[in-house]
């Protein structure tokens, strides 16, 4: 399988990670790259209606510590941890289903995934942090393999002061990338297939510096597609998002940068777990600036 942006990020890592995911706006088709008709805040990703006055919200988690890597010698606690149980504003049914997961401290702003699940986070000398959620059954594996884990599975990645990954991250879905990184030249990994969709949930794939620049870029891989979610090119939909966020005050390379993605793939029957799953994911702005 090519490597694709969100499973790069666990490769930068290991050197020094939406049908039933509507993201709001209207639909999108597959192979092209479209904008949501409203560049709303991404505090919701869904931007779905209010719960039924039925559903109990603010339902509580557990926080799981994941075993832990380091690319450096592990720096031990940093800070006041994230309690081991935090409220999400989901219905009952729905948060009796997840879990967060964090570091091995719970230093680490969690992610959320299946609950009962095997978790690993690993964290490179540069700060790009990865998280993948998979079975309990499943072989637990080894750094640097994140991106070839098969379904099901939920990952998380960031490429934190990696500015090359960040480009390759993004320069997929955003053809100004080069410009707005300092990166003319420079080739781009790969092009999504044909069968993926992409869209842009906020901003534009057209956004050119000096402009501020903050996208939330919602990608789904259909059974059998292996495309730029971890976990695609298997029997399921596999779903991703992707953030970027670049200011720059010089108006060619970006002098605040940041990126990280989401992949989510699951079976059918769960694929509400993946849209509750990449929203708290966005509204937690995952990693970026942290």
């Amino acid at each position: 399988m090519t490597r694709r942006p969100l499973a790069l990020l666990a490769v930068c890592l290991a050197a020094g990670l939406l049908a039933g995911c509507d993201l709001g706006g209207g639909a999108a088709t597959p192979g092209a790259v479209t904008t949501a008709s409203s560049p709303a805040a991404t505090s919701s990703a869904t931007g779905s209606a209010s719960p039924s006055p039925t559903a109990l919200l603010s339902d509580v988690v557990p926080v799981i510590q994941c075993p832990t890597s380091y690319g450096f010698p592990n720096p031990g606690p940093s800070g006041a941890p994230y309690p081991s149980t935090i409220a999400l504003d989901v219905p009952d049914a729905t948060a009796e289903q997840l879990a967060a997961y964090s570091d091995d401290y719970r230093d680490l702003t969690p992610v959320l995934g299946p609950r009962g699940w095997s978790c690993s986070v690993s964290i490179g000398a540069d700060g790009s942090t990865g998280v993948l959620i998979y079975p309990p059954a499943a072989a637990t594996p080894t750094p640097g393999s994140e991106g070839q884990i098969g379904p099901p599975l939920v990952s998380a990645a960031s490429d934190s002061a990696c500015m090359g990954c960040i480009y390759q991250t993004v320069c997929p879905f955003v053809p100004t990338a080069a410009q707005q990184l300092g990166y003319q030249g420079w080739a781009c990994s790969n092009t999504p297939p044909a069968q993926e969709t992409v869209r842009f949930v906020n901003g534009s794939p057209t956004t050119s510096p000096p402009a501020a620049i903050f996208d939330v870029i919602d990608v789904t891989d259909p059974p059998g597609v292996s495309g730029d979610a971890d976990g695609s090119g298997g029997p399921d939909t596999a779903e991703g998002v992707i953030l970027y966020d670049s200011v720059s005050s010089s108006g060619t390379v970006g002098q605040t940068t940041y990126a990280s993605g989401e992949s989510c793939a699951l079976p059918a029957s769960d694929q509400g777990l993946c849209t509750a799953i990449i929203d708290d994911f966005v509204t937690r702005a995952w990693l970026m600036g942290d």
